[in-house]
């Protein structure tokens, strides 16, 4: 198991969401660094159901101000921490990673 998604796991085992987004965020964001795609949390070890999933965004960027929502030019949303990236770098980068190809 690699440290990253054993970091993941332990997250998702807490039982709260706000705080999974948020060091998820906060991980992309520093380590990478890219903003993180909401789609990503439906998914896999995360499977927040997409009903909530919304509620759960709202109430984290209330919680933790330093996370952020910005929609790429596609539509696509994604988060990101402003602890480490600005506004601009991370929508360079989500539309980037929503027009590769540009």
């Amino acid at each position: 198991m690699t440290g990253n998604y054993a970091q993941i796991l332990a997250r998702v085992e807490e039982n709260d969401p706000c705080f999974t987004i948020s060091e998820t965020v906060r991980e992309e964001s520093k380590i990478y660094p890219r903003p993180t795609n909401i789609e990503t949390f439906k998914y896999g070890l995360f499977n927040i159901n997409r009903d909530e999933l919304d509620t759960h965004i709202a109430r984290t960027m209330e919680q933790y101000p330093d996370i952020k929502l910005l929609r790429a030019s596609s539509g696509g949303v994604y988060l990101y921490s402003t602890l480490y990236m600005t506004e601009d770098q991370a929508l360079l980068v989500a539309e980037h990673r929503e027009h590769p190809d540009r």
